[in-house]
């Protein structure tokens, strides 16, 4: 029964995705013949407009030494002052870089970047840590799925600078280090239970 749930919902995506609006900005990206000239023109503005508009962050960024240390702070408008709000049609500009890495490096600079790098860093090894020594339960897998997948997309867009993608993200990792927190605990305490074993191991068997 879940095989032949998933074929459906594969079919179903198949289906429904290239007529969605989403499904249409992504065939726009790759110029297809099923997609609207409009949006492929739209769609290639924006990316062009995106990487421009990182080339001039991350210029504007490093020119400066204090601002490669410590980045321009939460108060200036980085973007603008860099150039980097090009317009990408129907008198719309770009408002964030769409990376959180290189919005991070622009407000914080070299030593908040290093921090978020350091943490983020250790939240995947110990997602990953979590998969690897078993199937987790539910709400783990949810908070695993969560972290990995808004991560990514933060890389692409304003997921984590943004209440909707940050809420979610910051709930399940603080799920994740809660329970990585109280493993290590119970792992401390399992030689004091049992002194005469060398090991949590030992203890179980």
């Amino acid at each position: 029964r879940a095989v032949l749930l998933g074929a459906i919902a594969v079919l179903a995506t198949v289906a429904v995705l290239p007529i969605s609006p989403a499904g249409q900005r992504l065939l726009a990206l790759n110029e297809t013949a099923t997609a609207s000239s409009e949006l492929v023109e739209h769609a290639q503005g924006t990316t062009r407009a995106r990487l421009i508009a990182w080339e001039r962050v991350l210029t504007y960024t490093l020119d400066d030494p204090v601002r490669s240390a410590v980045g321009v702070g939460f108060g200036p408008d980085f973007l603008q002052q860099s150039n980097g709000d090009l317009p990408i049609g129907r008198g719309m500009g770009v408002r964030s870089p769409h990376n959180y890495l290189l919005t991070t490096f622009a407000r914080l600079g070299f030593v908040g970047l290093t921090v978020v790098v350091a943490l983020l860093a250790s939240l995947v090894t110990i997602a990953v840590r979590t998969v690897r020594r078993g199937p987790p339960d539910e709400l783990t897998s949810l908070c695993v799925l969560l972290v990995v997948s808004l991560l990514i997309v933060a890389l692409l867009g304003v997921i984590l600078e943004s209440p909707f993608g940050a809420a979610p993200f910051f709930w399940a990792a603080g799920i994740l280090l809660a329970g990585e927190r109280s493993r290590r605990a119970r792992a401390r305490q399992e030689p004091k239970r049992h002194p005469l074993v060398s090991s949590p191991q030992e203890a179980i068997t």
